[in-house]
């Protein structure tokens, strides 16, 4: 891949990184085109696994699995995780310390029943009023992903 563009491997991965962040910080008033193909497959990028990890991140606060603290961490079995979810976001899919945790999360996550979890993702959009336009639009892949018509 590289080759064929002509420049080396590490400018991929600042492109995805900076791509990933206008992503995240994007305005409501601005709508995405889906027509438009990304010059970038996410499979190569490290967008994937930040992906991955925020919607992880969302099924579990979907499910109950984190639970918000009335200072507003969030917590996993007792254990304060961080207030800012982009940022527990990225411990997860790029600290060490938090790969135990972040495995934890994905096998309880698993033992839920498909139907389960669209209901709670259901009731989750909608009394989440503070999800940012980028956890909306993950929110919404997720309900396409376990709606139990597909």
């Amino acid at each position: 891949m590289t080759r064929s563009l002509g420049f080396p491997a590490y400018f991929l991965s600042q492109i995805e990184y900076y791509r990933d962040c206008y992503e995240r910080t994007q305005s409501e008033q601005i709508e995405p085109d889906e027509n438009i193909p990304d010059l970038i497959p996410e499979e190569i990028g490290s967008g994937r696994e930040l992906k991955l990890a925020y919607q992880t991140l969302l099924l579990a606060i979907a499910l109950g699995l984190l639970t918000q603290h009335s200072q507003g961490d969030y917590q996993f079995n007792g254990r304060s995780i961080g207030k800012n979810r982009e940022q527990i976001t990225l411990a997860l899919a790029t600290e060490f310390t938090f790969q135990e945790l972040y495995r934890d999360l994905e096998e309880r996550i698993e033992t839920f029943e498909r139907d389960f979890i669209y209901h709670k993702l259901q009731e989750f959009g909608t009394s989440a009023s503070y999800l940012n336009p980028y956890e909306v639009k993950l929110l919404d892949h997720l309900l396409l992903e376990y709606n139990p018509l597909n």
